[in-house]
Parts: structure tokens; sequence; C-alpha cells
């Protein structure tokens, strides 16, 4: 409890749920991005998740994440290098999920025929996640060392068994007739795509990840890799549920 006394003595750990949000915000916004990263390190480990609540630590780790990315997205600048980099995080995101779109229906196939001919598999059911890997998770997988990035890539909500899921629907995160570059992208004065993005073609890919408001800017255009996990579960019932119930 002394390595984290000073967290929890600036966030109110304990009395958090009587804080207004304004409030929190005004609490986390004192402290560097350095320190902000830091405070949530601190949290992500598993003795810390052991000891708060999960609602509660998820809800101090979305305030702390927040403002972090405020305060990066704040000073961020477009400049060519930056634009391209958005540009080639994009093209991953779009190649990825066509792939796997192509892939997870081959596999669906498969199991529907599997389920129509009467063995053991009458349902099933995929599930598909996309994980974003920043630049250097590599030597840090190497290292096994404390790691931000680590808070980024591998959420707390990952491990609660929540959000930050692609849906099936993967059409969409490769649909050019949906272009984002209008959200999370625009100038304050007029609602419109910045000028250096107004020709680009942003997915919803990089959308849900500004939506989920744990990524910056900088964090995106870092992204080197993308993991692709896909899961089938296959199910089966045994019985007659058609039976009515035995009564006396």
């Amino acid at each position: 409890m002394k390595k984290n006394r000073r967290l929890y003595s600036c966030l109110k750990l304990w009395d958090y749920k009587k804080l207004k949000h304004s409030e929190r915000i005004d609490a986390l916004n004192i402290y560097s991005i350095n320190e902000l990263e830091q405070f949530a390190l601190e949290l992500y480990h598993p003795w810390v998740r052991d000891t708060l609540p999960i609602e509660l630590l998820m809800k101090v780790m979305d305030d702390i994440l927040h403002v972090r990315v405020d305060k990066l997205d704040k000073n961020f600048i477009w400049t060519d290098e930056t634009v391209n980099e958005l540009v080639r995080v994009n093209e991953m995101f779009v190649s990825a999920a066509e792939r796997t779109c192509t892939y997870v229906k081959s596999l669906n196939e498969e199991l529907e025929k599997r389920r129509n001919s009467g063995g053991f598999l009458m349902d099933y059911e995929i599930e598909i996640r996309f994980t974003p890997y920043l630049r250097g998770y590599e030597k840090f997988e190497e290292e096994s060392n404390d790691c931000f990035m680590l808070v980024l890539c591998e959420p707390l909500r990952y491990r609660n068994g929540s959000d930050y899921n692609f849906e099936f629907s993967f059409e969409r995160y490769f649909d050019k007739e949906e272009n984002y570059n209008s959200s999370f992208f625009l100038p304050h004065e007029n609602g419109q795509p910045r000028d250096c993005l107004n020709d680009k073609f942003i997915s919803r890919g990089i959308y849900e990840l500004k939506d989920s408001r744990i990524w910056s800017f900088y964090d995106i255009i870092n992204i080197n890799r993308i993991a692709i996990d896909v899961k089938v579960e296959h199910l089966s019932f045994f019985g007659d549920y058609h039976n009515k119930s035995i009564r006396k």
C-alpha cells in the first residue's frame, strides 16, 4: 500500500463515487502525462485488481486515460509525416479486417455444414478481437518489464471480458463508403475534415480506437502490428427439452 499512497491520495479512491465527473477530471489534470501513465500502470497491477472493486477500478482507469488522451491530442501537430503514418495504420486495419472477414466467412460455412450434419456440433459462437500493438512492444515482451503500452494494448476491459472488441460485421471496417475522416479529426471552427485529411479514407477501425478514448493520435500513428484472435465455441445439448415437468 505504501508504494501507491500518493496515487490513492490524489485520486481519493475510496471517495471516488462521491466526486462529480468534473471534480475527478480536475483532480487528474494537475498531473503530467508521465505521471498519469505511471498511475495507470500502477492500477493495472494484479494485486491492485484484487483490492479494488473492478467497476471502481475501471472508472478510475478510464478517467486517467481520458485525461492523458486530451493532453496528448491538445498538443498533437498534423504534418505530412503524421498524416502518412495515420494512413499507414489505417491501411493496416482495412487489410486486417478484409482478410479476417474472408477467413471468418469460410470458417462459418464449414461450421454450418458440421452443424447441419447431425453430429456433435449443434450450435457455435465466433468471437473476434483485434488488438493493436505499438512500436517497441516486442522489446517489452522480451524484457518482461512493466511498460505503459501494456495498459493500451491489453486493457483491463479485455481482462474483464468487456468491450473494445470489433463487431462481427467486418464489412464495415473496410467499406470505403463509410469514411470517418471527419470524426474526431474536426477543426473546431467549421466542422469539416482538416485539409490534410480531406481526401483521405479513414476506416471505422481508427474511429473505434478514438471512440474508446484511451488511444491518442500519437498512440495510433505508432501502431505497427495488429493481432487477430478468432475464438470458436462449440455448443451441444443433451436431453429432451420437450419433456413436461413431473409433478406429484
